[in-house]
């Protein structure tokens, strides 16, 4: 060959390798996070049967980057520890309303010896019954109030960031009508973490409930700060409905939050490095704008009734996180008909 072949050949790779690497490398990240989006799928498809099996709330724990709050990369399984129901068969408690606050009631054990257990916060107790975030269930059947230590006594609180009020919770008949009780404790996760990798992660900035995302719900970011975020427990009841979701707060200061889940559940499943980066009228390459703008993210949408799940790509040139669910949306809908 002669010199000129050579550099004639040499040319033709150097111009092969500019413009197909690239495209390789996009497919090999746009294939990590559909990947990723499959396994997270997997996880919370386990979440119905792992309840049905444990015979109480389990699903999945999703535990934040501290480098960045708004990714997650480890998923745990997610259970409930058994309910607290006293210290003898008979426990129960007597239940007086405060006249002066319609939301608090005082609890009184019946007999006083029943929950010798339930130690004040800071208590050094078999347990975590005193956990905040924990539920008191006062009847087999009633609704599920907050429980806190106030005052030198152990009080009920309507759960306001659940929706109760004086409106449309009634408290249990006072004394001397005694309650067995339950106390529900908060999640917690079992075993070694799946980790997503690939570079890719689920971006909780932009999942939420509903149309309400998680950056912009208050409950959300009372359980964490910046340094601090919130772990967060997504549950399904002993019958494989996703019920609720959860908040936990990982610092005392910080307030742990329990909300029932009243519609789809969606998360975002995208590239790490644009985890909670904001929209972008005209992407760039330095500027690529939120984890929904790209094409190589989807989005999984979780039933709370039927507990199904479901993946899509993101709606392409969308100009809203809510215009990107359009799929997902469909998804769910063609499910419920």
């Amino acid at each position: 060959m002669t010199l000129v072949e050579l550099l004639v050949v040499v040319a033709i790779l150097g111009l092969l390798a500019v413009t197909v690497l690239p495209n390789l490398a996009g497919a090999d990240g746009e294939r990590e996070v559909r990947n990723a989006a499959g396994v997270v799928s997997s996880q919370l498809s386990r979440g119905p049967s792992l309840a049905i099996e444990q015979r109480r709330s389990a699903g999945l724990w999703l535990e934040p980057l501290a480098s960045n709050p708004w990714a997650c990369i480890d998923l745990y399984s997610a259970v409930v520890p058994p309910a607290y129901r006293g210290d003898s068969f008979d426990a129960a408690f007597q239940v007086v309303p405060s006249a002066n606050n319609p939301l608090i009631a005082d609890l009184t054990a019946s007999p006083p010896a029943a929950a010798a257990s339930l130690q004040p916060p800071g208590a050094s107790v078999l347990g975590n019954f005193t956990q905040p975030g924990n539920l008191i269930q006062l009847g087999d059947s009633g609704p599920m109030f907050d429980i806190v230590f106030n005052g030198g006594g152990w009080k009920a609180s309507l759960r306001t960031a659940a929706g109760q009020s004086p409106a449309n919770t009634i408290w249990p008949a006072p004394p001397p009508a005694a309650h067995p009780f339950a106390i529900h404790r908060l999640p917690m996760r079992l075993g070694q973490p799946i980790v997503l990798g690939g570079g890719a992660a689920i971006d909780l900035y932009w999942s939420g409930m509903g149309n309400a995302l998680f950056s912009q719900d208050t409950r959300y970011n009372a359980a964490g700060n910046a340094s601090s975020p919130p772990r967060i427990a997504l549950l399904c009841d002993s019958a494989g409905s996703f019920s609720e979701l959860c908040f936990i707060a990982s610092l005392s200061g910080l307030q742990t939050a329990r909300i029932p889940v009243t519609a789809p559940v969606y998360l975002l499943v995208g590239r790490l490095d644009r985890c909670g980066q904001a929209f972008q009228q005209t992407p760039t390459k330095q500027s690529p704008g939120a984890n929904w703008q790209s094409p190589d993210s989807f989005w999984i949408g979780i039933d709370p009734q039927s507990g199904i799940v479901k993946v899509t790509e993101v709606k392409p040139r969308a100009v809203s996180p809510l215009d990107s669910q359009e799929y997902i949306r469909a998804g769910l809908t063609a499910v419920r008909l």
